[in-house]
């Protein structure tokens, strides 16, 4: 389940399945700008905890084998940004809602994209661009990308295939780690 210890340790609340959430395994975690509570949960499910009100959010309809929500952030535009096992997925304007988030293509090849790649880690640099570590190398999606009604992350050529983790520095410079 999901506990929350405040900085006195006096009222600790927790969530459970038995309290509304989908399932007591958790594998992500997000507190946004209102203070509204997003949990990663398998099979490409979320909860969303807002004022003690849970609503139970499902990202794909697919039949996915295990789908791990690995990663959950807020871009500084309002989108929640949801890495898993079965992709990429990103919200647009109502963003509490199964029908609020797309799976985004992400390019595999020259003129080759692919919606669920595994995805190993997303970050944000400080101008709002993504990037996103998968199977297939680092990709990007630039800030302005998330105006588009299709919204596709380019492929870096890095010279490696499968990235575990990624993370951009102050100067703009990206370090991975790789198989």
């Amino acid at each position: 389940g999901i506990f929350m210890y405040p900085f006195n340790f006096e009222n600790i609340i927790t969530y459970n399945k038995s309290d509304g959430l989908i399932e007591n395994d958790a594998f992500a975690l997000c507190v946004d700008k209102m203070k509204n509570i997003w949990i990663g949960h398998k099979f490409v499910n979320l909860d969303l905890i807002e004022k003690k009100s849970i609503k139970n959010i499902k990202l794909s309809s697919s039949q996915v084998s295990v789908g791990r929500i690995g990663k959950i952030l807020e871009h500084p535009d309002g989108p929640m940004i949801v890495s898993s096992d079965e992709g990429l997925f990103i919200s647009k304007a109502n963003r509490n809602d199964n029908n609020s988030f797309i799976n985004i293509d992400l390019e595999i090849s020259k003129n080759r994209v692919n919606k669920f790649q595994p995805i190993k880690d997303i970050v944000l640099d400080k101008k709002g661009n993504i990037y996103v570590a998968s199977q297939e190398n680092v990709h990007i999606i630039s800030k302005d990308e998330l105006l588009r009604k299709e919204i596709i992350g380019r492929r870096l050529d890095l010279g490696k295939n499968r990235i575990f983790a990624i993370e951009v520095d102050n100067t703009g410079a990206i370090w991975y780690s790789d198989t």
